[in-house]
């Protein structure tokens, strides 16, 4: 989503149907239910940020569960050495969390449609508080 959809003003990301359209994926489907051990894990547990801005707390790239199944999609896409999809899970990550991180920081006011949604003024609107 981070690399097909439009940044906002904002922060903001959108993705028209036709950026779904145009995100890959994999087909047919790898089965990883006997591979991933942290799968009944995984679907069950809340989604944490990719960075921190406005609080500290959990993030998704330090979650075992999200690096196991990471791997087991590298995996699926051809890269059977394991060091070496550890490096580009590594460079991935580091690019995703700077690439939001951007998108986040950049802007302190909400553009006027958020603010008008939220019912605030536009210079009340202080967009950290939705990190």
């Amino acid at each position: 989503m981070e690399l097909y959809g439009e940044i906002q003003g904002a922060g903001a990301l959108v993705l028209t149907v036709e950026d779904y359209r145009n995100i890959p994926i994999l087909y047919p489907l790898p089965e990883i239910r006997k591979e991933f051990r942290m799968l009944k894990n995984f679907i069950s547990r809340e989604t944490y940020r990719i960075v921190n801005v406005a609080e500290q707390g959990p993030l998704e790239f330090e979650q075992n569960d999200r690096k196991e199944l990471d791997d087991i999609i590298l995996k699926e896409l051809g890269f059977k050495d394991k060091e070496e999809r550890q490096m580009i899970q590594n460079e991935i990550y580091d690019w995703l969390k700077s690439h939001v991180l951007f998108r986040l920081c950049k802007p302190k006011r909400a553009p006027p449609s958020v603010a008008e949604s939220i019912r605030k003024k536009r210079v009340q609107t202080d967009l950290r508080e939705f990190q």
